[in-house]
Order: structure tokens, then sequence, then C-alpha cells
């Protein structure tokens, strides 16, 4: 039980931490440092829960309602937890679809409190595991499917550059719970999500550290990593707006951005399959292709761009041209 109370402890620390680092970080978009902080608060609610649960499991049965309340919001609470974390990253636009199986799973709980279909706590306060306690299971692990295919879908906006992390911290997570449930008195869970959540932070912030904020391309810190460690023959293209500088005297510099974006917006769409696409200055774009590739397939890509940027120009009545090396 001492170890237990430790584990909860350090479960309910390490959020506040996180907390308090989120609030402070004058970096991350509002959506992001909401979709955190609610998380933690979530995962500190169901691990004081759970203890709670420990605690009054076999206590007087006078504490019997107190019991089947904190169970219940444990295990209403938990599958909500990777949704909310994953409209951090991702807005959800289609919020029914998400959170209509949350709906049933927590009228599923609720009947579980007349019928014990879930879980029923009997005449001596013990709690139980019902029948279809396997359902909770399922909700979960959809729960969580959703926030690892929403974070795969972000990342591979910024060019799949940390994946193998996100298999590592699955794989994490997977593994305190399977424990869990192999040994119910080891209690890990939330603790592991707690870890969890602090990791999901640091790949988070590893991954904004390499971009450029206007135009959502690798940053040129990224570029001059990549370009000292490269270790083979590569294709290094170069891109520079023309008359850029024109654009900005004559029409501002909110169109001086959207010329911007629009470019960066068709290397990346023209170039991301075969290369890393980096924004290396103010009007200078830069793609690195190391992998195989000969230059016919350089000499096409680049024709796709140019018919990228003059397919823009009539789209919108603009005469934006890019040169490329």
């Amino acid at each position: 039980m001492k170890s237990y109370i430790s584990t909860v402890i350090i479960t309910q620390l390490s959020l506040l931490n996180l907390i308090v680092f989120v609030t402070k970080n004058k970096v991350l978009p509002k959506r992001v440092k909401t979709g955190i902080i609610t998380a933690s608060a979530l995962i500190m609610v169901c691990a004081f829960a759970e203890f709670s649960g420990v605690l009054l499991d076999g206590a007087a049965t006078i504490l019997k309602p107190l019991h089947i309340v904190v169970k219940y919001i444990e295990l209403c609470v938990a599958p909500i937890i990777p949704l909310v974390f994953s409209s951090a990253f991702y807005p959800m636009k289609s919020k029914e679809m998400i959170f209509l199986p949350l709906i049933i799973h927590i009228a599923f709980e609720t009947l579980s409190l007349f019928l014990g279909i879930i879980f029923y706590i009997d005449d001596k306060n013990v709690y139980h595991h019902g029948e279809l306690y396997w359902l909770y299971y399922l909700f979960v692990f959809l729960s969580v499917m959703c926030l690892f295919f929403t974070v795969a879908k972000f990342e591979a906006q910024f060019q799949n550059q940390n994946r193998s992390s996100l298999f590592i911290l699955w794989a994490f997570l997977t593994v305190g719970v399977v424990f869990q449930n192999i040994d119910n008195d080891a209690k890990i869970v939330w603790l592991t999500m707690a870890i969890g959540m602090i990791l999901f932070y640091i790949y988070y912030c590893n991954m904004i550290y390499k971009l450029d904020a206007l135009t959502e391309l690798l940053n040129r810190r990224a570029y001059e990593v990549h370009i000292s460690s490269l270790k083979r023959k590569a294709y290094i293209i170069l891109f520079d707006v023309n008359n850029f500088k024109s654009i900005n005297d004559t029409f501002g510099h909110n169109s001086g951005d959207m010329c911007l974006k629009s470019v960066a917006s068709a290397i990346r769409k023209v170039y991301r399959k075969s290369g890393l696409c980096y924004r290396v200055g103010g009007d200078e774009f830069c793609v690195i292709i190391d992998r195989k590739a000969d230059f016919c397939k350089i000499e096409d890509l680049n024709a796709k761009f140019k018919n990228q940027i003059s397919k823009h120009n009539n789209d919108i009545g603009t005469a934006t041209s890019v040169a490329i090396g």
C-alpha cells in the first residue's frame, strides 16, 4: 500500500509540474495548451478516483455509495482523456462522430449503476467487474487509436520527422495497461498515463521547434542540422520568390505573407514525398532529396511545381514567379 500511495503522489505531482510548464510556455497555441492542461487534469481526477476506490474497497458498507461514485467517475472519464488530448493536436471536424461513442459508453456505465453490467459493488462494499467490462476496454482502445491517428495525421502535415518516437510512445502506454491487467495490484496505469502525457508534450515541442511558424515547413535550424549530417550524395533544390520586395512594398506585408504561404504549400504538395522541405530565409526555400532519385525525376518534380504555381496564379489572378536552381 505504501508503494501505491507513493505512485499516486508521484503521478499527481508530475502532472502538476506539466500543467505549470505548459501554462508558462509562451510559444504553444492556445488550443494546444487547453488540450494538454485539460487532459492532465482528467488524469489527476482518474488517479485520485482509483486511489479512493482502493481505500473504499471492502470498507464499511455505509461508504458503498461513495465507492460507486468514484468508480463511476473513473470509468466514465478514462476514455475521454485521449480524445481531449487529440483535439490539442488537430481540430476535430466531425465532433459528433468522435463523441458519439463516448456518449454510448457513459450510457452503459450509467446502466451499470443499476444492472452491474460493466462494474458493480457487492453488499460487502467490494468492487467487481461485470460481464460486459470488456466494453470499457473497447472504448478506451478506440479513444487511444483516435489519438494516435490524429497525431500521425498532424505529423504527416509536418513531414513525419518523429514517427518512430510515436510508435515507441504507443508501445510504452500499451505495456503499462497490459501490466496492470496481468497484475491488478500493480496499479500503474495512471502513472503510465502521466509519464506518457509528459512525453507527448516533449514530442510536440520537439516537432514545433523544427518548424517555420509562417509556412509550416521545416525551418533554417532544421535545414542546417540536416546539411551537416548528410553522409551521402543528395539533390538540393533552391527556390527564390522573384521580386518579393516589390510585393511587400506595393501590396503590404500581409500580401507578402500570403505569397510565401502559397509557395510553401506548392513546395510541400509537390516535393514532400520525395524529400524534406525547408524555408531557409525570408523568401528562400529549399528541398533536400537524399533518398534514391535520378535527375529526370527531379526535373519532373520541378515541372510539376511550376505548373502548381501557374495554377495558383490563374486561380487568384496574381503573377507570382519562383526561380529554381
